[in-house]
């Protein structure tokens, strides 16, 4: 069984991609028959199987789209992937609450095969978009791993949780962008929103926040008002194109260090530290909307919410990119 590429043109890179999908597919499928065997214990092999090349055409898409939207940061990304990306497989049955997950240690990327449709995308699109997701984990782990050393924050920590904040905004800010450029769609443009409680618990306290991610739309206010904290993005009065500034900044595996360089060098570093904090709670009760964390969380959220304002608003920085 082989795998044929869609014959995107990457220019000088195109053979060299090419060997990498087809290889990543080979071993995609060569890790599901030895995770699976010959029966799925949910009885479709075929159609899981299926959905591996699919999951890899996205692959391929993104990889395409990087190459013309961030042609500086292709080679970045190409790299990310190629180094930490050999299998693309299914969610088992029992995960498939979640649309995708990477785990970086077993260099393996696990998306659901059963995701439905929403108001704007379709199944199949929508799929693309949560492949792309997880690709974007992949690009961000560089610096994302290096704040962790960096603020010497264990992951369960409110700091490490706000690096991981934007982690996941920034990943499903341009998973968003790709999704909807390769279904030839406009992108909604952000609308209130209100997430549904968990046991009678409302994020914020039930105050609408504005947004237009398919999901995760908690985190896109907070990521934006940090972003404005930063040379070059403070002076820059519309939110998409902050989150866009923020995005392509982020394909840099320094970008976390720039930031804290930037901190430093104003004396502003405990407010960097509080700032990350309240996110992390935001991040916390994120997910504790989807039952993996705790509901305290949620209830601390507007409280961590308007800090984030707070803080956001006396660090907003409208002067020129600083050069180190």
């Amino acid at each position: 069984m082989s795998y044929i590429c869609k014959g995107y043109d990457y220019g000088s890179y195109t053979k060299i991609i090419n060997y990498y999908i087809e290889d990543l597919y080979k071993d995609s499928v060569s890790f599901y028959k030895n995770n699976f065997g010959d029966v799925h214990p949910t009885g479709t092999r075929d159609l899981d199987e299926a959905k591996i090349v699919d999951f890899i055409g996205y692959i391929e898409d993104y990889l395409f789209y990087i190459y013309k939207v961030y042609n500086e940061s292709f080679l970045d990304v190409f790299t990310a992937l190629s180094q930490k990306l050999k299998y693309v497989s299914v969610l088992a049955p029992e995960n498939r609450g979640l649309f995708g997950a990477f785990f970086e240690n077993n260099l393996l990327l696990e998306v659901s095969p059963v995701l439905s449709g929403s108001r704007n995308l379709s199944a199949d699109e929508r799929t693309r978009l949560y492949v792309a997701h997880e690709l974007g984990h992949i690009s961000n782990s560089y610096w994302v791993n290096d704040a962790k050393c960096r603020m010497k924050a264990d992951s369960d920590s409110y700091v490490m949780r706000g690096i991981d904040l934007l982690d996941e905004a920034i990943t499903q800010n341009i998973a968003e962008d790709f999704a909807y450029c390769f279904a030839g769609k406009h992108r909604p443009v952000p609308a209130l929103k209100i997430n549904l409680p968990r046991n009678g618990h409302y994020i914020f306290n039930g105050e609408a926040y504005k947004s237009n991610y398919d999901f995760y739309g908690e985190l896109q206010e907070p990521t934006i008002m940090f972003a404005r904290t930063l040379r070059g993005i403070g002076s820059i009065n519309d939110d998409s194109k902050v989150m866009d500034e923020l995005c392509n900044r982020s394909f840099s595996h320094d970008f976390f260090e720039m930031i804290v360089k930037e901190y430093i060098h104003d004396d502003r570093l405990e407010e960097l530290l509080e700032l990350l904090q309240n996110m992390g709670v935001i991040k916390a009760a994120s997910y504790a909307l989807f039952g993996m964390g705790e509901v305290f969380d949620i209830d601390s959220s507007k409280n961590a919410k308007d800090n984030v304002v707070r803080l956001s608003r006396s660090l907003k920085d409208t002067r020129d990119p600083i050069k180190f």
